[in-house]
């Protein structure tokens, strides 16, 4: 889907799913996150864009930035293995859009989830895997974060990721 019209001022963290059940889908993953980057054309006085990605673990991939070519280098060097850490990458969003060396004043430049994910969270071992990322989502959205979903692949659990995930039902968006 294109991004909403109101990103054109906007801090957003790409949460990337690449857990080993993506596969062979990693390469569509790839291309639609740089064409998503691309479309917005982040600029210092515009758009940041961060990345996170999760597996069995997850990462901050990117601080946010306006850097389209480092950010293009990052999501296609990306591989997929592993499990889905939902909530971890979640957390690593928060992280990113509340610390003050890169999140800038929402009030100029709200905060954004783009969460691209094909299934159900299993990781963390220990405890609900789901009712933490459930908590995770939560967190961000009480912090003021519109929370976007794209569910990838027929695996999804699309009432799951839209009702428990994403900000509303009309913030998730299914990929087949």
């Amino acid at each position: 889907p294109p991004p909403p019209a109101c990103l054109d001022q906007a801090d957003i963290i790409l949460v990337l799913d690449r857990s080993g059940s993506i596969g062979a889908d990693i390469t569509n993953l790839r291309s639609s996150a740089v064409s998503f980057i691309s479309g917005l054309d982040p600029s210092k006085t515009k758009t940041k864009i961060g990345i996170a990605s999760f597996s069995t673990n997850a990462s901050l991939d990117a601080h946010l930035t306006d850097d389209v070519s480092a950010l293009t280098s990052i999501i296609n060097s990306m591989n997929s293995n592993g499990s889905t850490n939902l909530q971890g990458g979640l957390a690593i969003a928060k992280t990113e859009l509340s610390n003050p060396t890169y999140d800038r004043p929402d009030s100029e430049y709200p905060d954004y989830v783009i969460l691209v994910t094909d299934g159900l969270p299993n990781e963390p071992r220990s405890g609900n895997p789901s009712q933490m990322a459930i908590n995770q989502a939560s967190a961000l959205k009480s912090a003021g974060v519109r929370v976007y979903v794209v569910g990838v692949t027929d695996e999804v659990d699309a009432n799951f990721l839209a009702n428990s995930i994403a900000s509303s039902p009309s913030n998730y968006y299914p990929v087949a």
